[in-house]
């Protein structure tokens, strides 16, 4: 599920954000945040950013949609993404839709909180009075938040016209606003509501790093992705696919079972993968729900971009000549699985191109 949150300054946007993080493993994908960590990876795109920003620039909508779409793989493996500071226009919504549309993705849903300006700006009034923060300062906010009702206000119809668009009240305390934007992401469509396969396709790996050279903002994103947004869309479906007797499919690796050098903690978090896979299986015994953890080693996917910041020739030197397994392979494995007689379960799967096999042990001699 892709999210964009509107929220005017000071009405606990962040808050709510942070939250769907945490319990719904979404990625946010800030644009402040992107500019600063493409800056930082030395890709190709991020060396344009700098250098936009070197001039004084200001950075354009099609090197924000850029980096939204290098990061939109992760995010769909996650969960979904929560959009944050970005649209701001309604140019900016349509180049957003488009290019969502062209990876197979949409916005699913866009919560309004909706406050009451004057009420707004007398809590702040009173919070500047005893904090004495300078961004609450009553006159500066009057403007800030003038800003943001000018920005939105043509973008609220662009997406009500698409049915999209839900308002919450704002005002209320953090748990009713957020009960109310559960309640608002959880209304699924009718024609998603019954669903047969469940196939947890959560595989993101970043860096290639040693583990005593690895980031560990990095590890710590891998496990929220590929471990706690997994678990955590597993868990919410549950109910659904107990009901209908369905299937779930988790998308492990052979990274689950043979270490290679650099693979540290995307390792661990398959191993995971393939684990609860297994204990699922046993927990589920007998309600008819089938489970199977598909582990497949080198495929030639956008996988290797991700993983080394958009550096096309890596991706291009790990596949060269190999013959790798494609995306395609993998989509008709799942459909064979999926399809099977209800009877059969299939507990595991490993898969790898026949140019792909086992490396050696490591010795190192003194």
């Amino acid at each position: 599920m892709n999210l964009i949150l509107f929220g005017p300054p000071a009405a606990g946007k962040g808050t709510q954000a942070k939250r769907l993080v945490e319990e719904r493993g979404m990625v946010q994908l800030s644009t402040g945040d992107m500019l600063r960590a493409a800056i930082a990876s030395g890709s190709e795109l991020g060396l344009k950013v700098k250098d936009v920003l070197a001039r004084g620039d200001l950075v354009t909508d099609e090197i924000v949609i850029a980096l939204i779409e290098a990061r939109l793989p992760e995010a769909e493996a996650a969960g979904g993404a929560i959009f944050d500071g970005f649209p701001r226009t309604v140019a900016q919504a349509e180049a957003l839709d488009l290019m969502l549309a062209k990876c197979g993705a949409k916005i699913d849903s866009v919560i309004r909180l909706k406050v009451d300006d004057a009420a707004l700006t007398d809590r702040i009034g009173k919070r500047f009075a005893e904090q004495g923060r300078a961004d609450d300062n009553p006159e500066t906010f009057k403007d800030r938040l003038a800003v943001y009702n000018r920005q939105t206000a043509p973008l609220l119809p662009y997406y009500a016209d698409q049915g999209k668009l839900t308002e919450v009240d704002g005002m209320g305390d953090i748990a009713a606003v957020a009960a109310a934007i559960d309640a608002a992401l959880d209304a699924l469509p009718e024609g998603f509501r019954d669903i047969d396969v469940l196939i947890n396709n959560a595989g993101l790996a970043l860096g290639t790093a040693t583990a005593q050279e690895a980031d560990l903002a990095q590890w710590r994103q891998m496990i929220d992705t590929n471990i706690t947004g997994l678990v955590t869309l597993t868990h919410r479906l549950l109910p659904r696919l107990i009901a209908r007797k369905g299937a779930i499919l988790n998308i492990s690796s052979v990274a689950a079972t043979y270490p290679y050098k650099g693979g540290n903690a995307y390792g661990g978090t398959k191993a995971f993968v393939r684990q609860f896979s297994l204990g699922l299986r046993s927990d589920l015994h007998g309600t008819g729900v089938r489970v199977t953890s598909i582990e497949p080693g080198m495929a030639e996917t956008e996988f290797t971009l991700v993983r080394t910041g958009g550096d096309q020739a890596a991706s291009d030197a790990l596949y060269g000549g190999a013959t790798p397994m494609t995306g395609e392979d993998i989509a008709e494995t799942l459909f064979w699985v999926a399809t099977l007689p209800a009877h059969l379960n299939i507990n595991a799967l490993e898969l790898m191109p026949v140019s792909q096999s086992f490396a050696g042990f490591q010795v190192a001699r003194g």
